[in-house]
């Protein structure tokens, strides 16, 4: 294969490296920089535990699993096996993948292609289904085969051609080693169909060829960001992480609506989405691939129903700070003293602990507001720690919150990366980042959130802990009659720990449990 890539694109030199065999990732790594196509299924153990780290300096494109149109090849063959089966009405199709525990996500594309079975199935052949089943993890091949009595094809999904492919699939579904290919078989009292190979169909060429071709059109990533001193920083760390793992990409500054006008009163706006809609304005119309956003920032629910977040940095400290003048804590602040911010969020749990303080609204980047607090305008303000620590500014914190004593905004702390939803190629490569706990704590997070807002009763208050399968979210509602005392709910499931935690919420909210 990489012979004939030679032969396609004349000038440029192309070579084949291996995880077991020479030349390895390594070895092929100590040369110059360059693109480097994963002839894999999957982008996960792998694609990222093993080539992305031997091959730094290299881009490294998505596997070339992930291209829907090498799967809409297979489903093609597949259903070509299905219409050769003589008075076969019915059946199953097995789509075997290799399946490995080291990678949570490594049979995203083996199930990806099973859905894309069931898909044309119902449409074209309703008497049959698809199924997933893995040589090394459950559901396993052999275990599925011996439940099945109807039909069934057989679909490798499976690169390299060598032992697993040739040998394990036809043993473990009953036809013994190295079974012919491309013809009905029979074993266990039913027919079976094995798929040819994805290396001996040729598909995985054409697949590899594509995915160059992508990648020179597609490369580097367009990231798009506000163009504040916080943003630009959170944009250059995505940038950062992303090349770590193999991703070029530019940044480009796009100015919002509320960096436009910095001093009304953010209520006056009358929506959310002020600082980010003209971001996802410009991923909608194409002119950019990844928005790089504060998660807080982000609104729960967006008519823009296309963009979705591929992937969270991991969580950078969730919890608030208070700036005041002269070194002082809250406790300390004399009755009256104005605090400055326009979240109604911090303003009514502030009040909740100093009732004899006063809020008013406070506008302007993160450097800007410290800087209204220290010429007298304010007394104090309130800020993020994260925002304060990426700007180098942790010298003006007076008093560190716990979340116990402010609750913060649910995905407080997290770098979150906004895309199109029908951008598969992007989806894989930023996947690469996407930090797993992170993202199972706001997901908690935002669930919460936007079951809060759509009962329309209080501000969300909100932050998860990830143990493991253990989601812990802490909550409370800030409304305007009081707080309610903060809770903690535990569970497995980060949308069903949320669920319970409003329920609990709402009840106190109405019961007037304010404190």
């Amino acid at each position: 294969m990489a012979a004939s890539m030679s032969a396609r694109y004349d000038g440029s030199s192309v070579s084949a490296v291996f995880n077991l065999g020479t030349p390895t990732f390594a070895e092929a790594a100590s040369g110059r920089a360059s693109l480097v196509v994963p002839v894999m299924t999957s982008d996960a153990y792998f694609v990222r535990g093993r080539l992305v780290p031997s091959m730094r300096g290299s881009v490294v494109t998505p596997p070339i699993g992930v291209d829907p149109a090498l799967r809409a090849d297979v489903v093609r063959r597949a259903m070509q096996a299905v219409g050769s089966a003589v008075g076969g009405g019915r059946g199953v199709c097995v789509v075997v993948g290799h399946g490995t525990r080291r990678a949570a996500n490594s049979g995203a594309t083996t199930a990806a292609l099973r859905d894309a079975m069931d898909t044309e199935f119902k449409r074209s052949a309703p008497g049959w289904r698809a199924v997933d089943a893995y040589l090394d993890q459950e559901p396993l091949l052999e275990d599925v085969a011996a439940s099945v009595t109807d039909d069934i094809v057989a679909v490798p999904w499976l690169i390299g051609g060598g032992g697993h492919d040739l040998d394990d699939v036809g043993e473990r579904i009953g036809l013994g080693s190295s079974p012919r290919r491309g013809v009905w078989l029979q074993a266990g009292g039913r027919r079976v169909f094995v798929l040819a190979s994805l290396l001996e169909s040729g598909l995985v060429a054409t697949a590899a060829v594509r995915m160059v071709e992508t990648a020179h059109v597609r490369l580097p990533l367009r990231l798009v960001t506000r163009g504040s001193r916080l943003a630009l920083w959170q944009a250059r760390e995505a940038q950062r992480v992303l090349s770590a793992a193999g991703v070029s990409s530019t940044i480009r500054v796009v100015e919002s609506e509320g960096d436009r006008d910095l001093t009304s009163p953010i209520e006056s706006f009358g929506k959310t989405g002020i600082f980010t809609d003209a971001l996802a304005d410009e991923l909608a119309r194409g002119a950019a691939d990844v928005a790089v956003h504060s998660l807080k920032d982000l609104p729960l629910a967006t008519e823009e129903s296309s963009l979705h977040l591929p992937a969270v940095l991991a969580r950078d400290a969730a919890e608030e700070a208070l700036v005041a003048r002269d070194g002082r804590r809250l406790a300390d602040l004399p009755a009256g003293a104005v605090g400055g911010t326009s979240s109604a969020r911090r303003a009514r749990q502030v009040l909740s602990l100093r009732a004899d303080l006063r809020v008013a609204p406070i506008r302007g980047a993160v450097e800007e507001r410290v800087r209204q607090v220290l010429e007298g305008r304010f007394d104090a303000t309130v800020l993020a720690v994260a925002g304060l620590r990426r700007l180098g500014m942790l010298e003006v914190i007076t008093e560190r919150f716990s979340p116990e004593q402010l609750t913060p905004e649910p995905g407080q702390g997290v770098i979150a990366f906004q895309g199109r939803a029908d951008d598969w190629f992007t989806q894989s490569l930023v996947g690469r980042v996407d930090h797993g706990p992170t993202r199972d704590a706001v997901t908690a997070e935002r669930a919460f959130a936007q079951m809060v807002q759509d009962s329309g009763v209080g501000s969300p208050c909100a932050v998860a802990h990830v143990d493991g399968s253990s989601v812990r979210l802490l909550s409370r509602l800030a409304g305007p009659g009081g707080i309610t005392p903060l809770r903690s709910a535990v569970g497995s499931d980060a949308e069903t720990v949320a669920a319970d935690a409003v329920e609990r919420a709402l009840v106190e909210s109405a019961e007037g449990a304010g404190v």
